[in-house]
């Protein structure tokens, strides 16, 4: 398939969401995509839906309140939760790799609407750069419409913003930055505007490129998003992509490198599409390479985003997964999803923040019920998001918790998940330990309150390994000249350390003495024991075998 091709298949609208007050978890829980496709995580899920009329090849989004009740949904058409078109919904534009919705001032009202052409190569003669509407949810009845006077706004010095767009909220967790990336020969740049309680400040922010653009297909950009944090951004164009930091205080983009994805055995590999794991430690990267299946052909890597320079993270590059032309997007459960075109299910990766393999890749997991994916997904904003680190699982040793969450919490509390250990099982420090006497299964829940009154709760299954106990029973006094076995009990999963530095399970002694024994598993869970031994006078009977029960 060629790029260009590739290029006007992706190129379509899409809507990002973001509200300036509260934020609630539900509003871009609901995705429509592709051949009349739709998904839901409103109630867990995801589960397939059936109610989407609409074709949407590419990338779109899908706005819902704060109890995940649809609200709109676009590409180049903006819908209703009714599933008709608003009657000044069509925004007449090519459409391109992004819109965002962003709502302010009233929930649930008013939204932004931002929006970037692009179809192909960019065209001056027509291109309009990037846009805004203002979306007011109290028009058509209460479906909402276009304000006819607020439509396709152009945004000063982004007439020739093209083909993607991203967001992330400013420093101060209320406003948010709007990006996107100016594809003019004589203007290599990102461009940023702030959007406040006011509107949208009329002073664009912009940050060189390492990546010269013209006119020619091997430049043309294909995706554009920003970690959930908003500390990093990565930019994918036909033949690379860049890596680059962003400052949330003043908006501003610093480049650091440029990757060329690896070779795969039948050629170059064209990045398409990315994704970012929730914490923001890997991002993976879609391409596509020439094949001669109709659906086109993919492939999935995996970066380490710790990676400083360009060397270790090309290095840090791991191959994940292979198939037909895809779109990847985090969802509402931290997992990221893939179409693989034309066909009736998604793709997902489980565990986006593990390395390699143990991201577990699965194809064809979720069923569409018939209907089709395209090449992409719907999008949304980089959400508030709440995740519990820990360390150690080891029955009677400390369990150390901490929050990884956006923004930085003003207030958290925890429960442990251990009724048992009484007023220990709750805590409000921000980075707190518990001891769990028993093994077994164990629910950590974490709730965490923002500045602006906003709560979110994390949930955390943890296994609390059994603790090792060697037993080498009483204290014991032996006759003059007597060897003493101690033995702390056998086991091929354990590893051994005496005092005396011996590394058996059992020893054989014959002097007075503390002996203590230090036993551990192999996932680090340890357990110890001593016994104080006394050698008599007397004859010399026998060894005495003292055994671990």
């Amino acid at each position: 398939m060629e790029p260009h091709y590739k290029k006007s298949l992706l190129l379509v609208l899409a809507v990002l969401l973001f509200r300036l007050n509260l934020f609630s978890q539900k509003e871009l829980d609901i995705w429509y995509f592709g051949n009349k496709a739709g998904i839901s995580f409103v109630n867990g899920g995801p589960i397939a839906l059936l109610n989407n009329n609409e074709f949407i090849p590419g990338y779109s989004s899908t706005i819902s309140d704060s109890s995940g009740n649809l609200l709109f949904y676009g590409q180049i058409r903006l819908l209703n939760r009714n599933h008709t078109l608003m009657p000044n919904g069509d925004l007449g534009t090519t459409g391109g790799h992004g819109m965002i919705g962003i709502q302010t001032k009233i929930p649930d009202t008013i939204y932004y609407i931002f929006h970037v052409d692009g179809f192909g190569l960019p065209n001056p003669s027509v291109h309009e750069g990037l846009t805004y509407s203002i979306l007011n949810m109290n028009l058509d009845n209460g479906l909402g419409d276009i304000e006819p006077s607020k439509k396709s706004i152009p945004l000063c010095g982004a007439s020739q913003a093209f083909g993607c767009i991203t967001a992330t909220r400013h420093s101060n967790n209320h406003d948010a930055w709007i990006i996107s990336r100016i594809h003019d020969p004589d203007s290599n740049f990102y461009v940023s505007y702030l959007l406040n309680d006011n509107g949208v400040v009329d002073q664009p922010v912009f940050s060189n490129s390492g990546v010269f653009l013209d006119y020619s297909i091997s430049t043309m950009i294909q995706a554009l998003k920003i970690s959930q944090d908003g500390k990093h951004l990565v930019c994918c164009y036909s033949d690379r992509f860049e890596v680059c930091s962003f400052n949330t205080a003043t908006g501003e983009i610093q480049p650091k490198f440029t990757i060329i994805p690896s070779y795969i055995p039948v050629g170059p590999c064209f990045p398409d599409d990315l994704a970012f794991s929730v914490d923001g430690k890997f991002v993976y990267v879609a391409c596509h390479y020439y094949c001669t299946a109709i659906s086109g052909c993919a492939a999935v890597f995996q970066y380490n985003m710790e990676r400083g320079d360009s060397l270790s993270f090309k290095d840090s590059e791991k191959f994940i997964a292979i198939g037909s032309l895809m779109g990847i997007h985090l969802g509402p459960d931290n997992k990221i999803y893939a179409t693989q075109t034309f066909t009736d299910s998604l793709s997902v990766i489980h565990h986006p923040s593990l390395p390699g393999s143990a991201c577990q890749w699965q194809k064809n997991y979720l069923s569409l019920q018939g209907r089709q994916s395209g090449i992409g997904l719907s999008q949304g904003l980089q959400r508030y998001f709440a995740y519990i680190n820990h360390s150690g699982q080891c029955q009677g040793m400390p369990v150390s918790f901490s929050p990884n969450t956006y923004p930085a919490p003003d207030s958290l509390w925890w429960n442990f998940g251990d009724p048992a250990s009484g007023s220990a099982n709750t805590s409000i420090d921000s980075t707190p330990q518990h001891i769990y006497t028993n093994s077994g299964s164990y629910t950590i829940q974490m709730i965490v309150k923002h500045i602006d009154n906003r709560y979110d709760t994390a949930i955390f299954h943890l296994f609390i390994e059994p603790q090792p106990i060697p037993n080498l029973g009483p204290d014991i006094t032996v006759c003059e000249n007597q060897a003493v076995i101690l033995d702390a009990g056998y086991n091929p999963e354990w590893t051994y350390l005496w005092n005396t530095g011996a590394t058996s399970s059992s020893i054989t002694v014959d002097t007075s003495g503390t002996y203590s024994v230090t036993v551990s598993s192999q996932s680090g869970c340890s357990g110890s024991d001593s016994i104080n031994v006394f050698i008599g006078q007397g004859t010399k009977p026998p060894p005495r075998l003292i055994k671990h029960d």
